[in-house]
């Protein structure tokens, strides 16, 4: 039977993937086997990149399966298994790394350490019993090394979170909106930056796709934004920095957003990855406002050389669909115009919030949080850590005063103001992908079949095009609300609303 050796690579931090180690780990293997050409490499080869040794992060995972290689029997007695030293098997305490390898050895399975050329084995050993004082020395002085830089690391930690609970600031560079003062600490947000993060959230809340806010932010300033990321966006976007938090220690950065509007973010966020909102994918006022009665897919805009442009089952483009009609955008256009009033007015009463309603989404934010946080100490707490109980008693005590908290605040009606609608970025009048997204938010959708376009009790029916003549410019002939009408639009640039908007709040207050 051919003797063969399974190759091991660990190290801990991610960081060092990036490095030599993963290198230097591979090029020890390959030395090893040229020098041995009797011993064939098995298929079987683990690596477990950026898993604690120290932590047992690694018995977890390919570590782990490796074991149970060995005990099934398809790591064979007399096989060689190759690691860098002994300390790639783990940084555990003396007898648990003891046991392991003595686990190893006694089913017939060999270690060799390719930095020092050590062989581990019950032959080796039997041979020379001075090797297991050799072992233990190696195994205690890796523990002892990583225990000591845990703490060193977790002392730091300890610090910088204690600074930062005394008001002290953190000196960490965190996101672009967050700049050094003159002691050269993170704790500087601009008027500027502000506004600008505002506008941020504010049209992710109203629907507008993270590519679409990404060409806003190098439009606004090319260089800073050139390497701008979708990644980058979301992770900003998720993270309680917004709101003056380090981590989880509140009131360390100045807020650069109000809680509600943050907490409201990550439930679009959740939203969108349940894939229940979509963010529009082009800048034309009616992206994503109108799908197919038949296939139930979304029409699409296209731009015609000699004619208006139309819209069109994207499907059907695609052959299938039966849905084969084009239908011009201005009509489109014409029938949004006509028909979006109630759902603007949603958007009305459910945007602008009262005080007291800022705060129910505020807590309502911060108990899923602290829910989402018991809910991944569970494990921990089941193999009875001692911090990890504290930490949910602590939890558990805090949900419970948020939740008091919470009972007794009524929502109430809010006094509608464009000014506040437009101070918080969301300004429908002047911004045709404002207001795309937030209708869409408010479950604005028109549908399509053929020549006819309806939503909720309204529909049109497109008749034909007329020709300009002495009576009439040229324009669209329509059957809408029991009548008939000429559309003389032809181009689809009217998406302005500011007639709707005042007189709906005036009738509203």
């Amino acid at each position: 039977m051919t003797t063969k050796a399974i190759s091991y690579i660990r190290f801990s931090s991610s960081i060092q993937q990036h490095g030599t180690s993963l290198l230097r780990q591979e090029k020890l293997i390959n030395t090893w086997l040229s020098n041995n050409p009797d011993v064939k490499l098995s298929n079987l080869q683990y690596k477990d990149l950026g898993k604690s040794g120290y932590h047992g992060d690694h018995l977890k995972h390919q570590f782990g399966d490796m074991l149970k290689a060995i005990e099934q029997g398809r790591i064979a007695k007399g096989d060689y298994i190759l690691v860098e030293a002994i300390d790639r098997i783990g940084r555990l305490e003396t007898l648990t790394a003891i046991n392991i390898i003595s686990g190893i050895c006694m089913r017939g399975v060999k270690i060799i350490t390719l930095e020092d050329g050590h062989e581990y084995s019950a032959e080796a050993i039997s041979a020379n019993a001075g090797i297991i004082y050799y072992l233990i020395g190696k195994i205690d002085m890796a523990h002892n090394y990583s225990k000591n830089l845990s703490r060193r690391i977790e002392d730091a930690w300890d610090t910088k979170r204690l600074n930062a609970e005394n008001g002290k600031g953190v000196n960490r560079k965190s996101f672009w909106y967050i700049t050094q003062d003159e002691e050269g600490k993170y704790n500087t947000i601009t008027p500027q930056d502000k506004a600008l993060v505002n506008k941020v959230y504010t049209m992710y809340l109203s629907g507008v796709s993270q590519g679409k806010i990404i060409e806003f932010l190098r439009a606004d300033d090319p260089v800073r934004f050139e390497k701008q990321s979708h990644s980058g966006l979301k992770k900003m976007l998720l993270n309680k920095t917004a709101i003056g938090y380090w981590g989880e220690t509140p009131n360390v950065y100045p807020p650069v957003i109000e809680e509600s509007l943050f907490y409201s973010v990550q439930n679009e966020v959740k939203k969108r990855a349940g894939n229940h909102i979509q963010g529009n994918k082009t800048n034309h006022i009616m992206a994503g406002l109108v799908a197919c009665e038949l296939c139930g897919k979304n029409y699409s805009v296209r731009n015609q050389v000699h004619s208006t442009p139309v819209m069109y089952c994207t499907n059907s483009n695609k052959g299938n669909c039966d849905n084969k009609a084009t239908f011009p955008l201005a009509v489109m256009n014409e029938f949004r115009i006509r028909t979006q009033i109630p759902y603007i007015k949603k958007i009305l009463q459910n945007e602008v919030d009262s005080g007291n309603q800022k705060m129910v989404i505020s807590l309502d934010g911060k108990i899923a949080t602290i829910q989402e946080n018991i809910d991944n100490l569970v494990v921990l707490v089941a193999n009875g850590s001692d911090s990890a109980i504290k930490k949910v008693i602590s939890l558990e005590k805090e949900l419970k005063q948020l939740k008091l908290d919470r009972i007794g605040l009524v929502q109430t009606d809010a006094t509608l103001s464009l000014d506040n609608l437009r101070q918080s970025g969301l300004d429908m009048s002047n911004d045709p992908l404002i207001l795309n997204g937030m209708l869409k938010q408010s479950g604005y959708k028109i549908i399509a079949n053929n020549k006819t376009i309806k939503i909720d009790q309204d529909q049109m029916v497109y008749l034909r095009y007329v020709y300009k003549s002495k009576d009439q410019s040229a324009g669209y002939e329509v059957s809408c609300f029991g009548q008939v009408d000429v559309i003389n639009k032809t181009e689809d640039t009217d998406f302005a609303i500011d007639e709707q908007l005042n007189k709906l709040v005036k009738g509203m207050k």
